[in-house]
């Protein structure tokens, strides 16, 4: 993952969540981790407020351009500590 990449993700983290949760546009979303995987970056988020149904949630985005990107998987914690896929893109 390049500088600009992750400078991105951080700066636009909470459109880009929004963009997969449009009910919950006003959330701010913190990053808890950044995990470069071939072609895709894992970014595991928490809502605030935690209105979203799950209290973290894992994206994981690509990068179409430089400043467009694409959730391909977004996985939910669930109160028994696994993570379920919750949607794909």
């Amino acid at each position: 993952m390049s500088n600009e990449q992750e400078q991105y993700i951080r700066e636009n983290i909470s459109s880009i969540a929004g963009e997969a949760f449009p009910d919950n546009m006003g959330n701010e979303w913190l990053i808890h981790d950044l995990i470069e995987h071939p072609n895709k970056i894992e970014v595991e988020v928490e809502p605030r407020p935690d209105n979203v149904g799950y209290s973290r949630f894992r994206f994981f985005i690509e990068f179409k351009s430089p400043t467009e990107t694409n959730i391909t998987e977004c996985y939910c914690l669930e109160d028994t500590g696994e993570w379920d896929l919750l949607f794909t893109g």
